[in-house]
């Protein structure tokens, strides 16, 4: 999971669709506060795609649970601007991860919060 955020990060900030892509589950949902729910790995990059590049993304990891396949992370994210690191936006997010049959975790389910 720690790779795949990782490299989930590395490839939003670089707007690398693609390597976003593939750490999403090919039937991942996204559910995003302000938007109607979003399915598959096609659509969800789709709809990413307007943000990548824009914000740099930290993630605190509070709690991780895991069992037979699955895990359940939430935690606190911090958006950047990435060239001047000025704060954009903070929140809390909700991710399901799966792992695939390669032993790769991919990302299953994808929510956060925006209140600031």
């Amino acid at each position: 999971m720690d790779a795949t955020m990782a490299r989930w990060s590395a490839a939003w900030l670089r707007a690398d669709s693609e390597a976003v892509a593939e750490c999403y589950a090919d039937e991942a949902v996204l559910m995003h506060p302000k938007k109607p729910l979003i399915q598959g790995r096609a659509a969800i990059v789709d709809f990413l795609r307007g943000g990548m590049g824009k914000a740099a993304v930290d993630f605190t990891r509070r709690e991780l649970l895991t069992t037979d396949g699955l895990a359940f992370e939430q935690g606190r994210y911090r958006d950047s601007d990435p060239h001047t690191g000025a704060p954009l936006a903070a929140g809390d997010y909700l991710v399901v991860w799966q792992s695939d049959a390669d032993g790769v975790w991919r990302i299953k389910s994808h929510s956060w919060n925006s209140p600031s």
